[in-house]
């Protein structure tokens, strides 16, 4: 399977290559194809969506993709250092509200399945 309807925006790519690596394709880097990316396209007059999408799309990343035995050790890590990045945002209620309930998110919420 592709991409996912419910994990869009923001690391899907990530999450697809390390899906096609796993299941023992070979990424590889082609220097002369161009793409054009219109970064933040889609959000750049919405910030809070693009700080919720990003906080529970990156703890998904790696709940979806590291091996069980991985999980114990780098899950921990991931958690305390996003709550640590909370820290900036302290002056922003609507940003630090969109980082902290997308990081939940992302530990309580069921990602997608592959």
């Amino acid at each position: 399977s592709g991409l996912f309807p419910d994990f869009f925006a923001y690391y899907e790519d990530v999450d697809l290559s390390w899906r096609l690596r796993n299941a023992g394709y070979t990424i590889v880097v082609t220097p002369r194809a161009r793409v054009k990316h219109i970064g933040s396209a889609t959000t750049s007059q919405n910030r809070p969506f693009f700080e919720w999408y990003a906080a529970r799309n990156r703890i998904w990343l790696f709940r979806r993709n590291l091996q069980l035995w991985q999980k114990p050790f780098v899950l921990p890590i991931l958690i305390v250092a996003r709550l640590l990045l909370l820290l900036p945002s302290l002056g922003n209620w609507e940003i630090l509200k969109a980082r902290a309930s997308g990081l939940w998110a992302g530990m309580v919420a069921e990602p997608p399945k592959f």
